[in-house]
């Protein structure tokens, strides 16, 4: 299965990080000497799986660090859904589309081809990772992640999914809570009624019973996959993050 891949860029360093870095977006904030951005378009890039790319954010200050490396720089939107929108409505395209946020650096070219392998084992409208507390912990020991406890085990979520462009329009209230939400696992069980909540408070909610309950709600059909790559899972949105995420680089090289 091939993918296009759009990018979000366009969060501004508003929240803890602004402590760390003057940079006015997120995306462009460096970890040794390079925007973040860049970390994930060069994943991108060289996944074998992924045939475009666009990058939703600031253009005239992306520019000088993306014009060769992505095929479109798109001005970013208000909203997280309407830059999903914006992307999709350049690329014209198809085929599935990869939505990655920008400050996962530690994503590699190899774990997208795996991820897009996984999910073309099935077909479905929306396709959504989960990492295991054990997975994550194991490989970032000392990352303070959020994680909900369902009855196949404690995950968390990745940055990345892909989806059927075809679906933007019907489910686009649905993908701006869940991006939005994504931290708040109780907030977002709310969006599956009062049986999901209790059921998500007692660990006893199931990933199938999450899927048939998003199709009820959207009519959109969705698979949630385990992916035990936490790559895609480690975002950086608070100075800890940064600092481990420099360190654990460092000692990569």
């Amino acid at each position: 299965m091939k993918v296009d891949a759009i990018l979000l860029a366009g969060a501004r360093n508003q929240g803890p990080l602004r402590e760390c870095s003057q940079s006015e977006y997120e995306a462009l904030i460096e970890i040794n000497g390079i925007p973040m951005i860049e970390y994930v378009v060069r994943a991108a890039r060289n996944a074998r799986s992924v045939e475009r790319i666009a990058v939703v954010g600031p253009v005239e200050i992306l520019r000088p660090y993306l014009k060769d490396q992505v095929d479109f720089l798109i001005e970013s939107r208000e909203q997280i859904v309407e830059n999903i929108k914006a992307g999709i409505e350049t690329l014209k395209s198809n085929r599935k589309i990869l939505i990655l946020t920008s400050d996962i650096p530690l994503i590699s070219a190899e774990t997208i081809d795996l991820f897009v392998s996984h999910c073309k084992s099935c077909d479905a409208d929306f396709y959504y990772p989960i990492i295991s507390k054990e997975a994550n912990q194991s490989k970032f020991p000392g990352t303070q992640r959020t994680y909900a406890r369902l009855r196949e085990g404690t995950f968390t979520g990745g940055n990345i999914f892909i989806l059927n462009p075809s679906v933007i329009e019907i489910a686009s209230e649905f993908i701006h809570k869940l991006v939005t939400w994504r931290k708040k696992p109780l907030k977002l069980s709310r969006l599956f009624g009062l049986k999901f909540i209790i059921k998500f408070v007692l660990g006893s909610l199931t990933i199938s019973e999450l899927e048939e309950r998003l199709k009820e709600i959207t009519g959109c059909s969705a698979i949630t996959l385990i992916f035990e790559y936490p790559e895609i899972g480690f975002d950086v949105d608070k100075p800890s993050d940064l600092a481990l995420m420099e360190k654990y680089m460092q000692q990569a090289k």
